[in-house]
């Protein structure tokens, strides 16, 4: 009989996660042996914890979320290239009796987008970016790779942003970066292409993202990183507007697919089965009717 692979998600706070939901959709659908929990570790023990996981109770990887992004750099044996430019792992997988930290974050905002966006038109974008934390950097590198020309960075922290911007000057010459300071931030002096929250501004239980998206013309798409809630208030605005928008959910489902594929050796599916069970979910602890 074929041995059932284990995974989870671990952080902390952890009781809000979806990530059990989708990935035990998945299984279910592809008809695989396997299982996909929640587990809550604060930062002391999570060294400790993760490894008896992994080397005790079979675990074969986890997903990982806030706040040990950093963190599991320092317990994996080995750090992939895309978790080394982020500086922050999403994924922890056992691969040879190693654990090897990975990020799918790059990849999981760079596939919706590009379902919006052709490679020409994103690479002629001009892009401000909301942030300047592990997000926002995945979300930089994930615009280099397409070759975009100009990004402009926009932090509560001026010095966050600017720090950002000067290391990814360092590494690249392809793309412009910018900052623009807080106070000026609805005041970009270029023509913004594609606005990105790649801030916690917005998600439940934190202050919403006090932009105003009059400098947005007709054809500025508007993408969120924010999944919970869904309708957040930045959305909410650039709908208003009839601008084109993209969620957090998307990324949520697009960074996942990867980690799956790692966890049970399966792709997941093409459909959108799980997506709408965790939007119907998000959209009712926001209380709409569905």
């Amino acid at each position: 009989m074929k041995i059932i692979s284990k995974a989870f998600v671990v952080g902390d706070p952890i009781a809000h996660s979806l990530s059990p939901l989708l990935h035990q959709t998945w299984l279910k659908q592809t008809k695989t042996r396997g299982f996909y929990e929640k587990k809550h570790i604060n930062q002391n023990d999570l060294s400790k914890k993760l490894k008896t996981l992994f080397l005790e109770e079979g675990f074969v990887g986890a997903n990982i979320t806030l706040p040990h992004k950093s963190a599991v750099l320092q317990i994996a044996d080995e750090v992939t290239i895309r978790a080394k430019q982020t500086g922050a792992a999403n994924l922890l997988y056992i691969k040879n009796n190693k654990i090897i930290v990975d990020n799918t974050d790059i990849v999981g905002f760079i596939t919706p987008l590009l379902k919006q966006l052709n490679r020409h038109q994103l690479k002629q974008s001009s892009v401000l970016v909301f942030g300047a934390g592990g997000a926002a950097r995945a979300v930089i590198i994930a615009l280099q790779n397409e070759g975009v020309q100009q990004i402009t960075l926009c932090n509560r922290s001026n010095e966050r942003a600017e720090k950002l911007a000067k290391e990814q000057t360092l590494k690249t010459s392809a793309t412009r970066f910018q900052t623009l300071d807080w106070k000026r931030r609805n005041e970009p002096k270029e023509t913004i292409n594609l606005v990105v929250n790649a801030s916690s501004a917005g998600m439940t239980g934190a202050d919403h993202l006090d932009v105003n998206l009059d400098f947005c013309s007709k054809e500025t798409l508007v993408y969120d990183l924010v999944y919970s809630p869904l309708q957040t208030s930045l959305l909410l605005q650039a709908r208003k507007k009839k601008l084109k928008c993209i969620d957090g959910l998307e990324m949520l489902v697009s960074q996942a697919k990867p980690c799956f594929k790692v966890f049970f050796g399966i792709d997941p599916p093409e459909d959108n089965f799980a997506r709408n069970k965790i939007k119907s979910v998000l959209l009712e602890r926001e209380g709409h009717q569905i």
